[in-house]
């Protein structure tokens, strides 16, 4: 039996190893924060939105500026008839228009303009959640690689044990279910140390894909689990949620233009004016001179359109009002957030406070237990009952530090901040 518990103890050790041999890349927690922001597939498809938003208001402003064109034309007749000479132009045209009084355009340009100010807003908010993101699943990498030192110091110490009862069999100074009960305790620990083993793989897995490296690729975390302060009040984080949270910002854009639109359809009232300009050099047979320019300015305006300017005013004035709702319900649901974070924060100081107490309570029972064993008080299942409550005590203080720091990042997040810790 003992040569068993041997041989699978080398198979588990073999399972722990990193499997890749080149040198693994170093990443940080600020560098994993860092490249989700540049590199995640939802802040690259953010981006991309906004820059096609901003291109856009670039095109809407374009109809406010003049445009110049050149063109040319020639013209051949055909057979002189009924004593018509043949007919030839060349003619070479430069026109220019420029708008002079056009309302509606110039609201609807600022209309498109705030659209991609709120574009730009709603990139930076997915840049925040994708930061959020990568930070919560850095730790939880990090506690997964913990949980695998804190079983393996398990596997250790049942294995000693395995090696005790074993020597104590031998001598007959235990009898043989002892030696039985310890290697069915070692096998269950090393199946333990196995699963959180493949929970810290497939978190880095994880971690590889969300900020786009090569699966293949092995990094190797170079923070450790250790509780993050958080600095401020929640009043503090209260007022940072209403004036920087991109959210919010993204949302009082978006009713500045709906506000614009709603000044376009009004100005659909008003009259419009352009200019134009055109010269030409060339000749002609008949001659029609050499060189000319043509100067106008157009006015226009709408009498009767059959209600499309009327239903244009009561659309915009739709689209404001619920503009004007999305406003609220960003600003309320940041305060919201903002609550729910410091409520969750609270609760993980508690958390872990709780923890350090049952881990110190359980590693004092484990000393006594022992104590007991080795002084003939007491039972080895006595000794490997308290085993089973340190680990788990030292388990649930590692994932009470990754509560409390997820509970930090939360409260960055909800107030909008860029740092997260």
């Amino acid at each position: 039996m003992a040569a068993i518990a041997i041989a699978a103890m080398a198979l588990w050790q073999s399972t722990l190893v990193v499997r890749a041999t080149d040198s693994p890349t170093m990443l940080s927690l600020g560098q994993a924060i860092e490249r989700a922001r540049t590199a995640g597939f939802d802040v690259r498809m953010s981006q991309a939105d906004a820059r096609e938003q901003a291109a856009r208001a670039v095109e809407a402003r374009a109809g406010l500026l003049p445009s110049i064109g050149i063109s040319g034309t020639t013209m051949n007749g055909g057979i002189s008839q009924l004593g018509m000479p043949v007919a030839q132009q060349t003619y070479l045209l430069a026109s220019a228009s420029v708008p002079l009084v056009l309302p509606s355009n110039i609201a609807k340009t600022r209309a498109a303009s705030l659209d991609a100010g709120a574009a730009g807003y709603q990139s930076a908010a997915a840049s925040n959640d994708q930061a959020l993101t990568a930070a919560q699943q850095y730790e939880r990498a990090l506690l997964a690689d913990a949980i695998v030192a804190a079983r393996t110091a398990t596997v250790e110490y049942q294995r000693r044990n395995v090696r005790d009862a074993g020597e104590r069999y031998r001598l007959g100074k235990a009898p043989r279910y002892q030696l039985a009960q310890a290697e069915a305790t070692l096998a269950a620990a090393m199946q333990s140390a196995e699963d959180a083993a493949a929970d810290r793989d497939e978190a880095l897995t994880n971690l590889k894909a969300l900020l786009d490296f090569e699966l293949d690729v092995p990094i190797a975390l170079t923070d450790s689990l250790a509780p993050i302060a958080l600095p401020n009040t929640l009043a503090d984080y209260r007022k940072r949620a209403l004036v920087q949270r991109p959210e919010v910002l993204a949302a009082a854009r978006r009713l500045d233009s709906a506000k614009a639109q709603l000044d376009g359809a009004r100005a659909g009232y008003l009259p419009n004016v352009s200019g134009s300009v055109q010269t030409y050099n060339g000749h002609s047979n008949p001659s029609l001179g050499s060189s000319g320019y043509q100067i106008g300015v157009t006015a226009s305006l709408p009498v009767f359109d059959g209600g499309e300017r009327p239903a244009a005013v009561h659309v915009a004035h739709a689209e404001m009002d619920k503009a004007q709702a999305g406003l609220e319900q960003a600003q309320l649901y940041a305060r919201r957030d903002v609550e729910n974070a410091w409520r969750e924060f609270q609760a993980a100081q508690r958390d872990l406070e709780a923890a350090r107490v049952q881990k110190i309570t359980a590693a004092e029972a484990l000393r006594v237990a022992r104590l007991r064993v080795l002084a003939g008080k007491g039972i080895a299942l006595e000794a490997l009952s308290a085993l089973a409550d340190d680990t788990v005590a030292r388990e649930n203080e590692l994932r009470a530090v990754a509560r409390l720091n997820d509970a930090v990042f939360g409260v960055h997040h909800a107030a909008g901040d860029e740092q997260l810790f």
